[in-house]
């Protein structure tokens, strides 16, 4: 039965449409300023302002950047971490990306026009293209994107990506090319609401835990996030990270969805970025101002730079250079470099922030969450106010600092993290034994944090039991049920509590493969052991 009819509304990029391919035999890059513009050879990163903006560009400001090279102290990114990059197709040949490139290996390694990894999609080893169904072609706004998420860094030639690595092998974020827009001759095509909302759960799906959006609906199109789409970013956002149980499996436990604010210079709701559950992405340009295209407004989460290419018509260098492929009005390109502004270039960098902040907090550590992601993406701003008169309240919470994402100050104090819920347990006999090891159950939401554990039982003689370090052996002592709750306490003080039913009776049914403690229990009324 059909339940949803929308209308198919073609959905917009949110880059200003303006562009200069960058020309590699005229163009000579001044030194880098810091110690990673200096040691990384990748020739076009110094200009790359938005990452350590020197203020030697036109109607640039020194600072006026996302303090990348700050950030790369503490980590350049980590192969766990996936990015879903909902747009054009990602050039996944170019010769600043192809390290990058999420690769789904069982279809790399399958038999063509099989799904060998029964995910649903036929040779879907880069991603997928939902708007034609075939294989992933290359777009320049696509690739741009991708390259400020995560271009190849320290490899010798062209840009640097957020967090594309050292120049180790596998090193370096993952993305995910996921196929929304097409650009060629013909013209530019979308995929529907459909088949939208489809590469948003097509990325959860195969593991990304961040959702990079640089598009949205012309305004007036729509009064709300169409429901299909609204519905697919729920989802990401719940299941990112997480298996059919919902036990954490990824680097993260849930996922982030962003989206850039839109460039038409408005206040108005723009969606879906004008959603409570995303986060908002406005611009500024290379001198502290937002960018004169930028939306803004109350409902905008953080500002970034996006470039203002109106300021250097004639080289174009106040905008944002990253990769580049694909159509771009005159030809095909390949493995190229454009300078691009717009939402669209700002968006992506505050991905990629939190791509880093992923790769050292979440990868290794079980139980961190997109809540904390959010929270310490929120504190790793500073403030541009004086510079933006008039827009108090309308451009987030500031302009993004990615080397305070790693501060130890950056967020308030967390409790521990119960990773999943402890089982109960039931038995047939006296004497029985069962070990929990507690470590899988609960995770520091803190570094180099020692968990303390205390065990309390609510009717004594039913079990005894012995707690080492993170192991809880459980002995039945008598016949009947009581409750355990295990309190876990961080080295900040803050708890976390979590029970569980233990029973012991002759009536419990006995599984083949004798398997004490994890027994069902077929009393009337009685719980039953997981």
């Amino acid at each position: 039965d059909i339940q949803i009819v929308e209308p198919v509304i073609p959905v917009k990029r949110n880059s200003s449409g303006t562009f200069r391919r960058l020309n590699q035999h005229d163009e000579l890059p001044a030194s880098g300023s810091r110690a990673f513009g200096e040691s990384f050879s990748d020739p076009y990163l110094s200009l790359q302002w938005h990452y350590n903006n020197t203020g030697k560009i036109n109607h640039a400001a020194e600072g006026a950047d996302i303090r990348l090279f700050d950030a790369w102290i503490t980590t350049t990114g980590h192969p766990d971490v996936i990015v879903a990059v909902v747009d054009g197709g990602i050039d996944y040949t170019h010769v600043d990306l192809a390290a990058n490139i999420w690769v789904n290996t069982a279809e790399k390694n399958g038999t063509a026009s099989k799904d060998d990894d029964a995910n649903g999609y036929k040779d879907d080893i880069y991603g997928y293209n939902f708007v034609t169904g075939r294989a992933i072609e290359p777009t320049l706004h696509g690739t741009h994107v991708a390259g400020i998420i995560g271009a190849v860094n320290n490899n010798g030639i062209g840009v640097g990506g957020i967090a594309g690595g050292d120049g180790t092998a596998n090193s370096g974020v993952r993305l995910m090319s996921c196929q929304v827009f097409l650009d060629d001759e013909q013209g530019e095509r979308s995929a529907t609401n459909f088949y939208t909302a489809a590469a948003i759960k097509y990325g959860v799906d195969n593991g990304a835990v961040i959702c990079q959006n640089s598009w949205g609906f012309d305004l007036g199109t729509v009064s709300s996030t169409p429901t299909l789409i609204k519905e697919a970013i729920e989802y990401f956002i719940a299941n990112a990270g997480m298996d059919e149980h919902s036990n954490q499996e990824g680097p993260m436990k849930g996922g982030i969805v962003l989206f850039a604010a839109g460039n038409d210079t408005t206040s108005s709701p723009s969606y879906p970025a004008f959603d409570d559950n995303v986060i908002s992405v406005s611009a500024m340009g290379p001198d502290y101002v937002r960018a004169t295209y930028s939306n803004y407004g109350p409902t905008v989460d953080i500002i970034a730079p996006g470039g203002e290419m109106s300021h250097d018509p004639v080289r174009g260098r106040t905008g944002v250079l990253s990769t580049g492929a694909g159509w771009d009005g005159t030809g095909i390109a390949k493995n190229a470099y454009y300078y691009m502004d717009g939402t669209s270039m700002s968006c992506p960098q505050v991905s990629g922030i939190a791509a880093l902040i992923v790769s050292h907090y979440g990868v290794g550590t079980p139980g961190f969450t997109s809540a904390q992601l959010k929270e310490r993406l929120y504190a790793a701003t500073y403030d541009i106010s004086v510079y933006n008169n008039g827009y108090d309240g309308k451009l987030g919470v500031g302009a993004l600092d990615g080397g305070k994402a790693f501060l130890p100050d950056a967020i308030s104090p967390q409790p521990p993290v119960l990773r999943k819920s402890v089982p109960n347990l039931a038995f047939t006999r006296l004497d029985d034994q069962y070990t929990l090891m507690l470590g899988d159950y609960f995770a520091s939401a803190e570094e180099n944090d020692e968990l303390v554990y205390n065990v309390s039982v609510g009717t004594d003689g039913i079990i005894s039991f012995h707690l080492v370090n993170n192991e809880l052996q459980l002995t039945t002592a008598g016949y009947g049920k009581t409750n355990v709750t295990l309190t876990v306490t961080g080295k900040n003080g803050l708890q976390t509590k979590a029970g569980f039913l233990v029973s012991c009776s002759s009536r419990t049914k006995i599984p083949g493969g004798n398997q004490p403690g994890l027994w069902t229990w077929e009393g009337s009324g009685e719980l039953t052991g997981q």
